[in-house]
């Protein structure tokens, strides 16, 4: 941003690899114009990257830098086309490392499916990493100034690229018969066979520390299970047993929908939290929360205490019964949200 206010993209000009093997001066840095894409100062052509690039900061304006990288320990992981075991307690924060679709490098498709994921994962994306099939590592991060995200770009690419390392090495050793499985913190995390599957590994424990603050709270009649939201969906003891059931925003609201909507008894409520005023979400999701046996009613809006920041909450009713497929296996719902095709499909069906 300029003294008068206005933000410009900077960035490294093409052909760092093979022109400048990867080193670069001051005087080449680019400061480009967004959307008209005019380079405004710097030496050097405009890389073709940019349709990602600017695709990502027009997805999320809290995203101060987007790092793209090829290091080589990444790039194994990339060009398997599996998403990364998240293994070390420095990476835990991420979650799992998702592999997304492939796309040719530099080009719209690739930019939009980006664009599209960064959406999906709201505030989440602060930081964010995930491979590009065959293209290498993407980091996401913000801060108060270009040069803190910057900073910490670097740092979490130095943490990923270590993690990629031993999760191979885990890999191997499960093939040579030394390890049974993936580790992290002295515990079985999953196998090669859910690394195939697409389900994703990382260390879950951490997030039972809820039990720490039920009892500081002095809450009765809480339970705590460790499941994934796919998988507990499709209990019988749990599915439609729920007057009332809730979830951070963490997806999209198609997606919460399915992992939610079949916990809920006929005439109960889902509330899905919000961080932002959600209309064109919730017209998206319309169609899937009816598939999916439910009623949108309202968004309520209210501000949280001390920081005064606005929150939504959007309130769906329960109207029937969810069909049995849904939820589908672990990461399809994220993967493969429900689409107007699977709605078609269904109407189809009803007309049979």
């Amino acid at each position: 941003m300029d003294q008068d206010g206005k933000e410009y993209i900077i960035m490294t000009p093409t052909m760092m690899s093979q022109a400048y093997l990867g080193h670069v001066s001051s005087s080449q840095i680019l400061v480009v114009e967004p959307h008209t894409r005019k380079v405004i100062a710097g030496e050097g052509g405009l890389t073709r990257e940019i349709n990602m690039h600017e695709a990502v900061y027009n997805a999320n304006s809290e995203i101060k830098a987007v790092l793209h990288a090829h290091a080589p320990n990444s790039m194994f992981w990339a060009t398997s086309g599996l998403d990364m075991p998240n293994l070390t307690e420095a990476t835990q924060k991420v979650e799992y490392i998702e592999v997304l679709d492939f796309e040719p490098n530099c080009s719209e498709e690739l930019a939009e499916i980006v664009s599209n994921h960064i959406k999906k994962m709201e505030r989440k994306t602060l930081p964010h990493e995930f491979l590009l099939d065959s293209h290498g590592v993407l980091i996401t991060t913000g801060g108060e100034s270009g040069i803190e995200a910057i900073h910490s770009a670097l740092a979490i690419l130095d943490t990923v690229e270590w993690n990629a390392e031993i999760a191979y090495k885990q890999t191997i050793f499960q093939k040579l018969g030394i390890l049974d499985g993936y580790y992290s913190k002295g515990v079985k995390i999953g196998t090669i066979e859910d690394l195939m599957q697409h389900e994703p590994i990382y260390n879950q424990l951490v997030k039972i520390t809820a039990g720490e603050l039920v009892d500081r709270l002095g809450l009765e009649n809480v339970s705590l299970y460790h499941d994934r939201a796919e998988s507990f969906g499709q209990r019988e003891e749990f599915r439609a047993a729920f007057d009332y059931v809730t979830a951070r925003a963490v997806a999209r609201l198609n997606v919460l929908s399915e992992l939610c909507l079949p916990l809920v008894k006929k005439d109960g409520f889902f509330l899905a939290l919000k961080a932002a005023k959600s209309e064109e979400e919730i017209s998206e999701a319309k169609p899937a929360i009816a598939l999916l046996g439910g009623k949108f009613q309202k968004e309520v809006s209210f501000e949280l205490p001390v920081t005064a920041d606005e929150r939504h909450i959007v309130v769906i009713q329960k109207k029937k019964e969810t069909p049995k497929k849904y939820p589908r296996k672990p990461g399809l719902p994220n993967k493969q949200p429900i689409k107007e095709m699977q709605l078609a499909e269904s109407a189809y069906v009803n007309l049979m």
